[in-house]
């Protein structure tokens, strides 16, 4: 009976293994390399926030990582909103991007709105983040991430189950243009940031933004194969035994 098990066990090991392969980066802009960015207010004109250069090479606010730093605006009140993109290296065709489809984007992103020098957990986070990226079609669509403070490693997956809004208010989410622009030009990439009111002077930083060839939260179809046959396995293996065992305990009591 001990091969059976084995042959679930290495079934469902290799499950564990194709779920956790890591995406392989199509495009990466990380510390000294990012070029290309930019900053504007949500709605066009000058940013609340002040940005080093695009190229910025050196710590982002003393944490000892290279990138693009931020330095928010002083006791915003009400709701100020920022964007902050790449028009070039990060944009394209995502259906053949550097040779593969991009299906998910990566980005490590920096955030201390309160009390700066101590890490505070979700104060530190900004009042809203999203990831955004703009499509042929003039749809921004947008997907809510949601830091906890300090350095954070945020993934966003490109399907349309995902929850992504256009916020240009030109489709729904389910409407196949989402599909449609990322298999033609993709305009710009990048960050919707909306300050914590009430603080001066929030920090910011992106230490490396991907575009990446795998999802991240959902496992492709293969993986679900593999799995329903290793628990498929394990299922008709326990229950061989535990009929078996039963059947022991049945007659042990007619005995």
């Amino acid at each position: 009976m001990r091969r059976p098990i084995q042959i679930a066990a290495l079934m469902a090991a290799a499950c564990l293994i194709a779920w956790s392969v890591h995406a392989v980066p199509l495009v990466t802009e990380q510390g000294g390399t990012m070029s290309g960015w930019d900053a504007e207010e949500f709605g066009g004109g000058a940013p609340y926030l002040t940005p080093d250069p695009p190229t910025a090479v050196g710590d982002i606010h003393g944490t000892g990582t290279a990138g693009l730093q931020m330095t928010g605006p002083n006791s915003p009140q009400g709701t100020y909103e920022d964007r902050v993109f790449n028009t070039t290296t990060l944009a394209g065709d995502w259906s053949n991007i550097g040779g593969g489809q991009v299906r998910s984007i990566r980005m490590d992103f920096f955030s201390d709105t309160h009390n700066f020098g101590t890490y505070d957990g979700t104060t530190d986070a900004p009042q809203q983040l999203s990831i955004y990226w703009l499509g042929q079609s003039g749809a921004m669509w947008a997907l809510t991430v949601v830091p906890y403070g300090n350095w954070d490693s945020l993934y966003a997956d490109l399907h349309s189950d995902e929850a992504w809004i256009d916020l240009n208010g030109l489709f729904s989410d389910t409407d196949p243009e989402f599909g449609q622009d990322m298999s033609n030009t993709v305009a710009e990439v990048g960050i919707r940031l909306a300050y914590r009111p009430g603080y001066d002077g929030a920090r910011f930083g992106i230490g490396s933004f991907s575009l990446d060839s795998e999802y991240y939260a959902v496992p492709e179809p293969r993986t679900y194969a593999v799995l329903g046959m290793a628990v498929l396995s394990l299922g008709v293996t326990f229950r061989r035994r535990i009929g078996e065992k039963m059947g022991a305990f049945v007659s042990s009591l007619k005995s």
